[in-house]
């Protein structure tokens, strides 16, 4: 339906060219578009590309679930990353770099080796006998008893 609507609008923008309401439809319909979308920064496009990939991955993973979920939550995951402002974003890059200044730069190589690591044969050894005390000179089995 809104297909048609729009396909509709462009048919009647081409064939009303030169006239005022067609000079009105392109102003509004390529103009001002054209405009908005020239104000899209890196950032936007990240965002929107973030937002691609997610939906792609959800819906891929989740099938008819997934569909459901994006069309509940999506309006309003992107209402709260538009809502944020550039200090909530300064914010959080100072918070990493104060946790990445703050972790051991050794103990990052150990794990990130772990990771990549084959897994190891650990080595058993046999279990420590309990040798009796040296000065003991009564029958442990009395004591236990007590």
């Amino acid at each position: 339906m809104v297909t048609a609507l729009f396909a509709a609008l462009w048919l009647t923008l081409l064939l009303a060219r030169g006239t005022r309401i067609g000079r009105a439809m392109h102003r509004w319909m390529v103009e001002k578009p054209a405009a908005l979308g020239s104000r899209i920064g890196t950032g936007g496009l990240l965002m929107i590309l973030l937002m691609a990939v997610g939906t792609a991955l959800v819906w891929y993973f989740l099938e008819r679930d997934g569909i459901m979920l994006l069309s509940m939550g999506m309006p309003e995951i992107l209402h709260v990353i538009a809502a944020m402002e550039l200090t909530t974003w300064l914010e959080v890059a100072f918070t990493v770099a104060v946790t990445a200044s703050a972790t051991r730069f050794s103990a990052v190589v150990v794990a990130v080796r772990s990771l990549f690591a084959g897994k190891r044969e650990r080595r058993t050894r046999p279990a420590r006998r309990e040798l009796p005390a040296a000065n003991d000179d009564e029958d442990r089995r009395f004591a236990l008893a007590a």
